[in-house]
């Protein structure tokens, strides 16, 4: 017994340890944020390019679980997808790209305690790898065509998230917020516009502004 317990000493004072160089690494690794340690987004997108046609807001429940929290994120959609690429929307470090059983990749990216994911990809820049540094504007990946979509044969969308990264485990966004006090005021006043323009009665009923429900005000 007296083994054992020297045993589960050592490998728990080894978990700690790592755990907090893996802290501390994280915490002094990411750079380039605001003196108030909030970082300032921009859209992940192309904004001299294609503009999506609509986006799908946080917190909506037509095609999310109200229970848990609605739609977690800004989906940015276009009818017309041909040559689109989604762009960094923080200076960061990729943490992870994950497959996921669609053959769609998650790109999960960090700077200090903040993260931000680009979900269902249909690629990813080839260049990147977990360890990979962005900066604002550098091009991520391409877009998907979900194949429920018959409409509009050119159609692509990207999963964009925000919120609290995890220094301990590296991966996904773990608690998501609502960006809008975060985006620089021309991010803002864009995505505000094609909120505006998006033609989606049923949703913007169920979902009247691009944070809504749960994640209304939900930005700290």
């Amino acid at each position: 017994m007296r083994r054992f317990k020297q045993i589960l000493f050592v490998v728990g004072t080894l978990v700690s340890v790592v755990a907090i160089l893996h802290f501390y690494n994280n915490k002094s690794a990411y750079t380039n944020l605001p003196e108030n340690g909030r970082p300032i987004l921009e859209l992940p997108i192309d904004t001299n390019g294609k503009i999506p046609n609509q986006i799908m807001p946080m917190g909506e429940t037509i095609n999310h679980n109200a229970k848990q929290g609605g739609h977690p994120g800004i989906d940015f959609q276009w009818h017309d997808g041909d040559g689109v690429k989604i762009y960094s929307s923080m200076d960061s470090v990729v943490v992870g790209i994950f497959p996921d059983k669609n053959g769609r990749y998650d790109l999960a990216t960090r700077n200090g305690k903040w993260g931000v994911d680009y979900t269902e990809l249909e690629s990813v820049n080839p260049e990147l790898k977990s360890g990979s540094k962005l900066k604002i504007g550098d091009w991520v990946g391409i877009p998907n065509h979900p194949n429920n979509i018959k409409d509009f044969p050119k159609y692509r969308m990207v999963h964009w998230q925000f919120g609290y990264s995890d220094y301990i485990i590296p991966g996904k966004v773990k608690d998501r917020l609502c960006p809008l006090t975060y985006f620089s005021p021309s991010a803002r006043s864009l995505l505000e516009k094609i909120w505006t323009e998006t033609d989606w009665p049923e949703m913007k009923t169920n979902a009247p502004e691009i944070c809504s429900n749960y994640f209304k005000e939900r930005d700290e």
